[in-house]
């Protein structure tokens, strides 16, 4: 992930971003919100190509079946505010 972002691959690295949060969001209620903000990052940003896009819609959707409301508009919010570099390093760290 790193090295897609830092060579430019923006789309790779928001590919994989999509990969980590299905990981996330299999892994437990503990982790369904963070597996919300990245399906809504990924969702938003514009080098997301369309399949890309459409596994973070579903993604997301789907896990919006299973949170509360507030939970979710809360992981839109986060979504559209960060930044790729700022997520990838969240991540790495």
């Amino acid at each position: 992930m790193r090295i897609a972002s830092d060579i430019g691959h923006v789309p790779l690295a928001l590919e994989v971003l999509a990969g980590v949060a299905t990981l996330l969001a299999a892994a437990g209620a503990q982790e369904q919100a963070r597996a919300a903000e990245l399906f809504a990052f990924v969702r938003q940003h514009p080098a997301s190509d369309e399949p890309t896009q459409n596994r973070a819609e579903q993604g997301l959707a789907d896990l919006a079946a299973q949170m509360l409301p507030d939970t979710v508009f809360a992981a839109q919010a986060w979504g559209e505010a960060a930044e790729l570099e700022q997520v990838v390093t969240e991540l790495l760290d």
